[in-house]
């Protein structure tokens, strides 16, 4: 198995570390990857970011903006008066708004991947439960790949690193993996 052109130009956005590990995990044929996310640019970020929100209505009144504000690339506010809300939270991919509160995906080279397994020619996020498993299948194979190259890494189904994962949750990514920043 080999990458596709679009999951590989995606990947090669990624820290070298994140690389290794999913190439091992695609070199053992278990189950065939694709590569959703590598390195984000901040307007992508904020972009994901809104999903399952709104924005606060203009009241009129100066309103305090706390850590899920976010700023433009000119250092401006963009067109909103106001917070963010939750109206959905199962569609909220992320709390980082790629301005002012940054993802390990808006590092470069990325400290972070989102993949998904790739079978009968669709791309599975895990929307039903059948997709579930192949999801989680192909985590653990990912998972598998970081222990036996020895690379720490964090995966969003399981964040506190407890080994429980999905159960003690408050937010789960399940095709997300990273690795923490490099100390020179």
């Amino acid at each position: 198995m080999k990458y596709g052109k679009s999951s590989q130009a995606k990947l090669d956005t990624c820290d070298i570390r994140i690389q290794r590990v999913m190439d091992l995990a695609l070199s053992w044929g278990l189950i065939d990857i694709s590569v959703i996310y590598g390195e984000r640019k901040p307007p992508e970020q904020f972009h994901i970011f809104t999903k399952g929100r709104e924005r606060a209505q203009h009241t009129g009144k100066a309103q305090k903006f706390d850590s899920l504000r976010t700023i433009n690339t000119n250092g401006e506010f963009p067109d909103w008066d106001g917070l963010w809300h939750i109206k959905d939270r199962s569609k909220v991919v992320t709390f980082k708004d790629g301005f002012v509160n940054l993802s390990t995906h808006n590092n470069s080279p990325s400290l972070a991947v989102d993949a998904a397994p790739f079978i009968a020619g669709r791309v599975r996020y895990g929307n039903t439960e059948m997709e579930l498993k192949q999801v989680l299948i192909m985590a653990g194979i990912i998972q598998a790949a970081f222990k036996v190259l020895n690379i720490e890494f964090t995966w969003g189904g399981n964040w506190d690193g407890d080994g429980e994962p999905l159960s003690d949750q408050t937010f789960q990514d399940l095709l997300h993996f990273q690795v923490p920043k490099e100390i020179a």
